[in-house]
């Protein structure tokens, strides 16, 4: 059964592969950018994390959220203020998600927050499992502090 998906990081390495996936397959995407973009058969909408603003209409009929924004880790060196915009760009923007579904009592089903690799570090030629704990670093550091964000979201949604 088709579904109204919205997508944030629709630009990014895996959303943008993901949204002409998910037409296909006959889903509707509207997407999340924090500027105004076109995208072919796709409604955008624009928010801003900082200040904590989702534009109007962004979430009608939306019954999944794929959340895969953040700032990119590889294009600028990081500093003390870069690793802090990484981390916040991550977790302030589940905050602000989970905030206003809660807020404005959305039926939302299904809310796939997508992490990353780096959430175990470098451990060299060490086996890996779901179950391993996170390695050592920034990455590591702000993986875990996302997928905390996200799973904070989820208790206070009652799931």
């Amino acid at each position: 059964m088709p579904k109204k998906i919205l997508i944030t990081g629709a630009t990014g390495l895996v959303g943008k592969e993901l949204v002409p996936f998910l037409q296909t397959r006959g889903h509707e995407v509207t997407v999340l950018s924090t500027r105004k973009i076109t995208i072919p058969g796709v409604k955008v909408f624009v928010w801003n994390v900082d200040q904590e603003t989702i534009e109007e209409g962004a979430f009608h009929g939306i019954d999944t959220i794929i959340h895969l924004a953040g700032e990119g880790i590889g294009d600028k060196k990081w500093t003390a203020e870069r690793k802090r915009k990484i981390i916040d760009s991550r977790v302030k923007s589940a905050q602000l998600l989970y905030r206003t579904i809660k807020d404005h009592n959305l039926p939302i089903k299904t809310f796939v927050s997508a992490s990353a690799v780096g959430y175990y570090g470098d451990r060299n030629d060490e086996f890996l499992t779901e179950d391993s704990a996170p390695g050592r670093g920034f990455l590591a550091d702000c993986c875990v502090k996302w997928e905390a964000a996200a799973d904070e979201g989820l208790e206070r949604a009652g799931h």
